[in-house]
């Protein structure tokens, strides 16, 4: 069974990979702030979805580690929207950086690949799920205040990412790779979907002008026998679902 090292900053994403892949009897070893890498660990996932100050000297402690494999997960909107090209996204393109974000992401992508050891470079959309409290969806659903463009956007459930996550563990997989659910909604089609689920019209959002649509190819894993399982009304339902239980249960 290989021993699991998770590089994160205190990040609730971070705590439910490590839940579920105990849960999956996968072992695995968490910690929030790196100190030393432990030389029993084969694997290493690491969880740039904030690219926090510093994480590039603990990942290239990481890299100088026993550690056969690298999982990094990164923040694809962060970097895409940072760089000079056009839409529709893809791993294949080849990334103009515009400022200092997308510059950094791109070196450790770079430092990641030279390193010569297996790795997996997932570029996540938007991520969505009880773990993201703070993503757009959790504050549409739970919320009915809010300003937004009405931009095309495309969401990924939080338990279709840990899937991606599994495979990569479970098989030889090497690469780069766009995680997404790879059909975009519009944001004002997503406001008319809550007000059906949750059954209100309670909304006060302010509309700003659109300013993009957000498309990505994300063709290139479902090689590896990975597609997104949960569409955009079951994963509001779940969430909606999901949060009824948590109130039922404070009271």
């Amino acid at each position: 069974m290989n021993k699991i090292f998770l590089l994160s900053d205190s990040h609730s994403f971070s705590d439910y990979i490590a839940l579920c892949l105990k849960e999956d009897q996968l072992d695995v070893e968490a910690s929030n702030r790196f100190l030393v890498i432990p030389d029993e660990s084969d694997i290493a996932i690491v969880n740039l979805l904030n690219l926090r100050k510093g994480i590039e000297f603990e990942l290239k402690k990481v890299l100088e580690s026993n550690v056969k494999k690298v999982i990094v997960l990164e923040n694809a909107l962060s970097l895409y929207l940072n760089s000079k090209n056009n839409i529709p996204f893809s791993v294949y393109t080849q990334i103009v950086p515009k400022n200092e974000i997308c510059e950094r992401y791109l070196e450790i992508e770079r430092q990641v690949i030279e390193s010569k050891k297996q790795y997996v470079i997932f570029r996540i959309s938007e991520i969505y799920g009880s773990s993201m409290p703070r993503s757009i969806i959790n504050k549409l659903l739970f919320s009915r205040l809010y300003e937004l463009d009405n931009s095309s956007r495309d969401f990924i459930y939080e338990g279709d990412v840990i899937q991606a996550i599994e495979i990569s563990l479970r098989k030889e997989v090497t690469g780069m790779f766009d995680i997404a659910s790879g059909r975009s909604i519009q944001l004002r089609q997503l406001v008319e979907l809550i007000k059906q689920i949750r059954n209100h019209n309670g909304f006060n959002i302010q509309w700003r002008r659109k300013r993009f649509d957000i498309v990505f190819n994300c063709e290139n894993f479902k090689f590896y026998k990975w597609q997104p399982l949960i569409d955009i009304e079951m994963g509001l339902r779940t969430l909606s679902t999901l949060n009824r239980r948590s109130n039922y249960g404070q009271l």
